[in-house]
């Protein structure tokens, strides 16, 4: 975790506000998780795919991006404060997309990114993915995660 931009994503303010009392690796994959949901906005349209785009330090200093940007950031930021983690990469059907977004990624199948955390012994698969302000936007509730089971998808 050597990059100053990851370095300052896990400093920033809200951050370290939301970890640094928490008092076990659930609380903080827990604040995490909510910083990384909703401290990025979700973005598709414009948002790069490359190499480097998809690194923790290229998400954070462009402060946007899709599921599979948001599970990289917060893979990089579990695992800055020593919970291990792993990307894990799915097809789904998003039954949210607008006709201009199937028609960009060719159909109705999306690839979907989400991390898998250890914690309490046991493997976690969560999505930090669509910000309060974007569910209140689509009338649904926010995807919460409690440390204990897993964070998958909205109903």
């Amino acid at each position: 975790m050597s990059d100053p931009s990851v370095r300052e994503f896990l400093d920033y303010e809200i951050v370290a506000k939301a970890v640094g009392d928490a008092n076990t690796e659930a609380e903080r994959a827990v604040r995490l998780y909510c910083a990384v949901r909703d401290g990025l906005n979700y973005e598709v349209y414009g948002t790069k795919v490359s190499r480097e785009a998809l690194r923790a330090s290229s998400i954070t200093r462009a402060g946007v991006g899709f599921c599979v940007h948001k599970s990289i950031l917060y893979a990089a930021a579990v695992r800055a404060v020593g919970i291990p983690s792993r990307l894990v990469y799915a097809d789904v059907r998003n039954h949210l997309a607008s006709d201009r977004l199937k028609k960009m990624v060719g159909g109705e199948v999306f690839h979907h990114g989400l991390v898998s955390i250890h914690l309490g012994g046991r493997w976690l698969r969560v999505t930090p993915d669509f910000n309060k302000l974007l569910c209140r936007l689509y009338d649904m509730a926010p995807l919460e995660f409690d440390g204990t089971s897993d964070s998958l998808y909205h109903p």
